[in-house]
């Protein structure tokens, strides 16, 4: 499966009002940061977060070693391996054994596939109105 595009032809990001929770670690896209279940936070480089983006769109689906290429890097020319490099810092952050993977499984000769749910986290709506505030009108004068 080729890695979703959005209309202008950019990688897929999710809506930035939303994180995603993966493997019992919450995924903050907008501050490229994935936070463990311990506290810890994990600083992602924006092309990993990318490619997290993309595994996480087609979760349980095959994404090619091209497609998340072509979506995360636009065509750039680049090497398999900083493809591979950026799954090793993912593996880590993610605490995954490559070996016996349980949120990202490496598809021989085709691609990657995250193993793991992706769900949604909806953040409060900065737009919903708040409590009403005291009216600034002052009061009419007394003994008129």
């Amino acid at each position: 499966m080729r890695a979703r595009m959005s209309e202008g032809g950019k990688p897929w990001l999710p809506d930035p009002r939303g994180d995603l929770l993966l493997a019992g670690r919450r995924v903050q896209p907008t501050l490229l940061r994935v936070l463990a279940p311990d506290g810890t936070r994990h600083q992602l480089e924006p092309k990993a977060m990318a490619v997290l983006l993309c595994l996480a769109e087609a979760a349980g689906e095959v994404v090619s070693r091209e497609g998340l290429i072509q979506s995360v890097w636009e065509g750039a020319f680049v090497t398999d391996d900083v493809l591979t490099r950026v799954i090793g810092q993912l593996r880590k952050v993610f605490a995954d054994d490559p070996d016996r993977p349980a949120v990202i499984e490496t598809i021989r000769k085709r691609g990657y596939r995250l193993l793991v749910p992706v769900a949604r986290v909806a953040l409060p709506d900065a737009a919903a109105p708040g409590p009403a505030s005291p009216s600034s009108a002052a009061s009419p004068p007394s003994g008129a």
